[in-house]
C-alpha cells in the first residue's frame, strides 16, 4: 500500500490539494509497517499468554497499535474526503463514504480493545475491507478517467 500511494504521489495522479493528505497517509502507513514486526512476533507468545507469563512482543504490539491504528484510520478517512473533494464527482463521494466509514471504524478498534479489554471489539479490524474497497474503487475510477481523457 505504501508503494502504491507513493507511486500515485510521484505520478501526480491526484491534484495538488490532495498531495498533503497523500503524504500524511504514506508516512503513517510507513510508520505502521514498523509496528507490524511485534505483531508478527506476538504469535510466538501464545503459550506465555495462556500461562499468564510476560508477553513483551504482544504488549509492545498492543501499545503501538493504540496509536498507529487511529492515525492510519483517520489519515485514510481524510485522504478519502480530499480525493472526493478534488474529483467533485458522485462516484468519488460514494467511495469516500466507504473510505471514511472504514477508516473511522478501523481506527477505533485498537483503542476500544485496549480500553475495554474486550476481544469482541477486534471484529472492528475487519473494517479494513472497506478501506480496500475505497482503494480499489478509487484506482478504477482514476483508470477510467485517465482512459477517457486519452480517447478524447
Amino acid at each position: 500500500m505504501v508503494a502504491g500511494r507513493a507511486g500515485a504521489r510521484r505520478e501526480r495522479l491526484f491534484p495538488d490539494q490532495v498531495r498533503g493528505w497523500l503524504t500524511v497517509a504514506i508516512g503513517v502507513l510507513g510508520g505502521r509497517g514498523r509496528g507490524m514486526v511485534p505483531h508478527l512476533l506476538a504469535g510466538s507468545e501464545h503459550q506465555a499468554l495462556e500461562a499468564g507469563e510476560a508477553t513483551p512482543m504482544l504488549t509492545t504490539h498492543l501499545t503501538l497499535s493504540v496509536v498507529t491504528e487511529p492515525l492510519l484510520g483517520l489519515s485514510i478517512a481524510a485522504l478519502a474526503v480530499a480525493v472526493a473533494r478534488a474529483a467533485y464527482s458522485v462516484p468519488a463521494w460514494l467511495l469516500a463514504v466507504v473510505g471514511v466509514a472504514g477508516g473511522v471504524v478501523f481506527g477505533a478498534a485498537a483503542p476500544l480493545v485496549a480500553v475495554t479489554q474486550d476481544p469482541a471489539f477486534t471484529a472492528l479490524f475487519s473494517a479494513d475491507v472497506l478501506i480496500s474497497v475505497w482503494l480499489v474503487g478509487t484506482a478504477l475510477r482514476l483508470l477510467l478517467v485517465h482512459r477517457a481523457r486519452r480517447t478524447v
